[in-house]
């Protein structure tokens, strides 16, 4: 199973092949077929021979059944279909491919679908006739859809697509053919057309059925990268580079800027646009009288400006060997201080509780120096050898 949900979600139950940009898998994505008396084999023949597709269909829909997926295929006359369950699993962040006769055999009530309708009927063999809106869209990479090919599909009466839901293509009466959105922590995935039953023409017969098959579970597994923010950069969490996919402004392209943010995805905030005079070191405890200097050392820093600084990445050295990186956030308020310190325990420090612990850097009592650099920026350094250099133990 996916570690990246699957653990948290099963707690949260218990308790109540072409031009896409897949996630980076650790693992396979476990897929759950419902079971029923109709046919399921050519759908799960197809699915399980994408080397990362685990398939296998399941007849119990209690929450310990669902835990075992990442992402679940229903469709009408299934031995088991609980919509309570089902919603459970989408909003703790399972991902849902339904498919017909979803609405038409079990009522009309679902609301984790993408779309509602207020009547519908099935029609077992058709002809697709399909409108595509979005050819771009990721979930249909690779698809070419043949209008005239035979398929079954549900017909609806009195659709309202629901806000934030995506419709990328549709029958020619407007009816969604493909639509899919977020819903909770999870995905659904809703496809107009017939992929199981022994008595209807099938969409997994055709090429561009069984790749559109292939997307919706991807897309439902969270594997197929959405640039929600348009920057043109998929997110992290699904493999792609964005470190904050709701922000445009933020990317491996961007420049950075003095804003306490890492703009360009570096792992770093504001590396090489603090500048010089904005922080300054402001007290250096070098000689503790109450602890043991390898306990009791400090210094704290002031940030002079009004902007809040994220330190992470600075350096901290002196002109010997003595150095460590922040390698954790360390935010300086505006105007606010900040305090380093070797040890963390107020009980054995002297009492203090430094905003940052670092290790391999001691302060001389005699002379010594500390530097402060950050993206190769120095901000601020102290360097003491002088014998007027005050020289009491703290």
């Amino acid at each position: 199973m996916r570690t990246r949900f699957v653990s948290s979600l099963a707690v949260a139950l218990l308790l109540g092949a072409v031009a896409l940009t897949p996630r980076a898998q650790a693992q396979t994505i476990e897929v759950g077929i419902g079971s029923g008396s109709f046919w399921t084999d050519d759908l799960q023949n197809y699915l399980s021979s994408q080397p990362d597709l685990n398939v296998s269909t399941f007849s119990s829909c209690d929450a310990a059944t669902l835990a075992q997926f990442d992402v679940i295929w229903l469709y009408g006359n299934q031995t088991c279909y609980e919509e309570t369950g089902f919603d459970a699993f989408a909003q703790a962040g399972g991902g849902i491919v339904g498919t017909p006769w979803g609405f038409n055999n079990e009522g009309y009530t679902q609301a984790y679908f993408p779309f509602e309708v207020t009547s519908s009927s099935a029609t077992f063999t058709g002809s697709l006739d399909s409108v595509v809106t979005d050819a771009s869209d990721p979930i249909l990479s690779g698809v070419s859809f043949v209008n005239g090919d035979s398929t079954g599909y549900e017909d609806y009466s009195g659709v309202t697509v629901r806000a934030g839901a995506v419709v990328p293509a549709e029958w020619s009466d407007g009816d969604p053919l493909v639509s899919y959105w977020e819903y909770g922590a999870g995905r659904v995935v809703y496809l107009d057309l017939h992929y199981i039953t022994s008595d209807c023409s099938l969409a997994i017969d055709h090429g561009w059925g069984q790749q559109l098959a292939y997307n919706a579970v991807l897309y439902a597994a969270a594997a197929i990268c959405d640039d929600i923010d348009g920057d043109g950069y998929d997110d992290m969490a699904c493999g792609g580079d964005d470190c904050d996919d709701n922000d445009a402004n933020v990317n491996p392209g961007a420049a950075e800027v003095l804003d306490g943010l890492d703009n360009n995805c570096d792992g770093l905030a504001d590396e090489g646009v603090i500048p010089p005079g904005t922080l300054f070191i402001t007290e250096i405890m070098k000689d503790p009288s109450a602890v043991l200097d390898e306990y009791g050392e400090w210094f704290e820093i002031f940030n002079d400006s009004a902007v809040d600084l994220e330190l992470i990445g600075m350096e901290v050295t002196d002109l010997g060997t003595n150095s460590f990186t922040v390698d954790s956030t360390l935010v300086v308020p505006a105007y606010g201080f900040a305090v380093l310190g070797r040890n963390h325990d107020a009980a054995v420090n002297g009492g203090i509780t430094p905003d940052y612990t670092y290790s391999n850097f001691s302060i001389g009592n005699s002379d010594d120096e500390i530097i402060l650099t950050h993206g190769g920026v120095e901000l601020d350094a102290v360097i003491y050898d002088d014998p007027d250099w005050p020289d009491v133990a703290g």
